[in-house]
């Protein structure tokens, strides 16, 4: 008899409802844990209303009552929404404390579409207060979580950010590439309405990186959709960046042709800052200086750096053109400084540090997910041996408590002494089992460990990589001075395109030049500045020195008073006179009258065209 063994009954029995009432308590204690709360009905609609009507969606938000009193997930998910709206509706954020406290609850949750959503929000916040190395750091984050899901638009919200962070430091390759995957979900999403800007920004960077003809092939492709859509503001916006890409590969000409297209298309397209730095520059590039500084004046108060420095850098070369050389160096001083502030911002290799770091991270936490997996295949093994030990304990206790209370019946004592070695028997066979078991589960190991060996390779790739960025950078200095080579073949183009100019101007002069003012339209060709020239002379011819007497009668006119004063008696229209003259309606409308005024000194309700009339 062993006193061991007796006391085991009375503990055992002493145990079980003590287990019992702790496994009770746990299991109600992770049930209460993981009751899943009705969401509200306003953030139903808003999540619905939020793609097509973001303002209403934030309407909704803000006047929602009792939202601290929400539980914790259905008010992490408001908090998502209402930064969700004021991004949609462009409210620039200002502090990234409300985001921050989403992210930490989602991290928390086994949610991949959640946490991509707050990644990508928080990446949007540190976009807007410049923090440009936890933008990217962010979006990282986000494009890990959302290739989890299926929600192919945010993988492309989220790839297009990523493009413009690229974009804006000059990684031109990279940013392309950003696009290209961005430009995938999307169509994975079938929302080609929203494809024109991916295709834009898949043009610049073709354009930039000299690709010109892709350029062009994706300008088309944005143009077809937006024509599709009856989309005219997007038109206009396409043919604008054509301008760019021409005015890239200096053809000053057929670039200012589309900035008049597109101001044609859609002329509420001035209204972009970006896009009437560029109209200022093409002016500016054909000398026309007062087009060129209309245009530039809606900038001049603008709060955005990457506006001030194009403002002050196109000033510069205007007032240098001008030649007022003291305002031009203060205006490149000043585009200067706000290049100094860019660069402090956050710089290319940082960006490309940060995205490079969290790629290395990401490889690291998957070899350490091999590692614990191989751990708990280890624990596991532990677990088998130490329940088989344990099995073998209890057998042992329970015959020889059988024995302890069945001495008197010795021989059903033996026969169940056989059966319990047979148990055992088969306890062994089990252990046998175990270990071949054992053997299998060494083996998955061993193929656990070629995954690591896999993991390690990519890494190496991603080194190879870096190294072929160098490499890139070299074949790039030797294509700079190919484009050296490339500019003395255009200088010999621009001088055979002056002798074609000239050409053309021969075959014009053979048409009156009276007879075309008569029939144009907007859309024909300008009348070049020596045609005016010879205007006042064919007046003189055709209408009995009419410009002759006119400055005779009234010799305060100045040129441009008597060219206009000359398509006035030609019967020609105001819009079409504005057009000819290269200015707005409203200012031509005030320069007749300051010509009436001022120049002719006449007052009274007589029109001047009855002025004109009058002049024998």
């Amino acid at each position: 008899m062993n006193p061991a063994f007796d006391y085991l009954p009375m503990n055992a029995s002493r145990m079980i409802p003590i287990v019992a009432i702790t496994f009770v308590l746990v299991m109600s204690f992770l049930f209460s844990c993981n009751k899943n709360y009705p969401i509200p009905d306003d953030i139903i609609k808003v999540q619905a209303l939020m793609l097509e009507r973001p303002d209403s969606a934030l309407l909704i938000l803000e006047g929602m009552k009792g939202v601290e009193h929400l539980p914790a997930k259905l008010k992490a998910t408001y908090n998502l929404c209402l930064i969700e709206a004021r991004d949609k509706n462009y409210i620039v954020h200002t502090s990234d404390s409300l985001i921050n406290t989403v992210v930490a609850f989602f991290e928390k949750e086994d949610d991949p579409l959640m946490k991509a959503k707050a990644y990508y929000y928080q990446g949007r916040i540190y976009d807007d207060i410049r923090e440009v190395e936890k933008s990217a750091l962010s979006y990282k984050k986000a494009e890990t979580m959302a290739n989890k899901t299926t929600e192919y638009r945010l993988q492309a919200l989220i790839y297009n950010h990523l493009a413009k962070l690229s974009f804006y430091r000059e990684l031109y390759n990279e940013a392309l590439d950003w696009n290209v995957k961005a430009y995938g979900s999307l169509l994975q999403s079938k929302d080609t309405a929203s494809a024109y800007f991916i295709l834009r920004d898949i043009a610049r960077s073709n354009y930039l990186l000299k690709r010109y003809d892709k350029s062009m092939q994706y300008f088309n492709e944005a143009l077809s959709i937006a024509d599709r859509y009856q989309n005219k503001s997007v038109e206009s916006l396409m043919y604008y960046e054509i301008s760019l890409m021409y005015d890239a590969r200096h053809m000053s000409d057929s670039s200012l042709y589309y900035i008049r297209k597109s101001l044609y298309t859609d002329p509420n397209i001035i209204k972009n800052e970006e896009i009437n730095l560029g109209v200022s520059d093409a002016y500016r590039k054909v000398n026309q200086l007062d087009s060129a500084r209309l245009y530039l004046n809606q900038c001049k108060n603008s709060s955005s750096l990457y506006t001030k420095t194009g403002y002050y850098m196109i000033l510069a070369k205007i007032e240098e053109d001008a030649g007022n050389l003291n305002k031009s160096i203060d205006a490149y001083k000043l585009s200067y400084t706000y290049q100094d502030s860019i660069r402090n911002i956050s710089s290319a290799e940082a960006l490309a540090e940060v995205v490079a770091k969290y790629d290395n991270e990401k490889l690291e936490n998957e070899k350490n997910v091999i590692l614990l997996e191989k751990s708990r295949a280890w624990s596991n093994f532990y677990l088998i041996l130490s329940g088989s030990l344990l099995l073998t304990i209890a057998f042992v206790y329970i015959f020889f408590t059988f024995k302890r209370r069945k001495e008197s019946q010795l021989r059903e004592s033996v026969n169940k002494l056989i059966d319990y070695e047979k148990q055992i028997a088969d306890n062994m066979k089990m252990l046998k089992a175990n270990e071949i078991w054992i053997r299998k589960t060494t083996k998955q190991m061993a193929d656990t460990s070629d995954e690591l060996a896999k993991k390690e390779y990519q890494l190496a790739l991603l080194r190879a990589k870096t190294e072929e960025t160098i490499a890139l950078k070299k074949d790039t200095e030797k294509l700079e001075r190919t484009l050296h080579d490339l500019k003395d073949q255009i200088s010999s183009l621009s001088k055979k395109k002056v002798q074609i100019i000239a050409m053309n101007e021969q075959i014009m002069k053979q048409t009156s030049l009276i007879e075309r003012l008569q029939v144009w339209v907007p859309g024909d060709p300008l009348i070049a500045e020596s045609e005016w020239a010879q205007f006042s002379e064919l007046m003189n011819e055709h209408f009995d020195n009419f410009s002759k007497k006119l400055e005779v009668a009234f010799p305060d006119l100045t040129t441009h008073d008597v060219r206009i004063c000359n398509l006035i008696r030609l019967g020609i229209s105001n819009e079409t006179i504005a057009k000819l003259t290269n200015c707005k309606y409203e200012s031509l409308l005030t320069k007749r009258t300051r010509i009436k005024k001022l120049r002719m000194h006449i007052d009274g309700d007589i029109t001047l065209e009855d002025i004109l009339q009058k002049i024998e």
